[in-house]
């Protein structure tokens, strides 16, 4: 399988466009890391909330007359299986606020990305360097000339 590295493009651009160009993949680049940083964010709370439900559903498998335990740092205490439910009810009601708060955010990044990604392309279309293009300005410019 072989990796498709990205072309190079030449641009035909002036100091002005140059400026516009830097400002246009700034922006760019910080909605990249914007939405980098979500994702890995929702990776991390996704993986606690599945946890979380994991360890409700083995919770509710139980029979009632098992002891169960609750951590507190690296300790275990023995807790009373209604207090520990409340807990994990608590975790699991947390993580799913944060994920959706997450996955909000991140949809917000991503619009502001392909937005971002859109005006992007749309610059470097206008300004694609055509070898074509500029022969014509030069025996135009040399007509002119003479």
């Amino acid at each position: 399988m072989s990796i498709k590295l990205p072309q190079s493009i030449q641009l035909s651009v002036d100091d002005g466009e140059k400026i516009e160009l830097k400002e246009i993949q700034e922006e760019l680049n910080e909605s990249r890391s914007q939405n980098d940083e979500l994702e890995a964010q929702l990776s991390i709370y996704r993986q606690r909330l599945k946890r979380v439900e994991n360890n409700t559903a083995t919770i509710n498998r139980l029979s009632g007359d098992v002891t169960t335990w609750l951590t507190i740092g690296k300790m275990f205490v023995k807790y009373a299986r209604k207090e520990v439910e409340n807990e994990m009810d608590k975790e699991l009601n947390m993580y799913q606020k944060k994920v959706s708060d997450l996955e909000t955010a991140h949809k917000r990044v991503l619009d502001n990305l392909n937005r971002r990604q859109k005006r992007f392309e749309s610059f470097v279309e206008k300004h694609r360097f055509d070898p074509s293009k500029d022969a014509n300005k030069n025996a135009a410019a040399q007509d002119s000339q003479s």
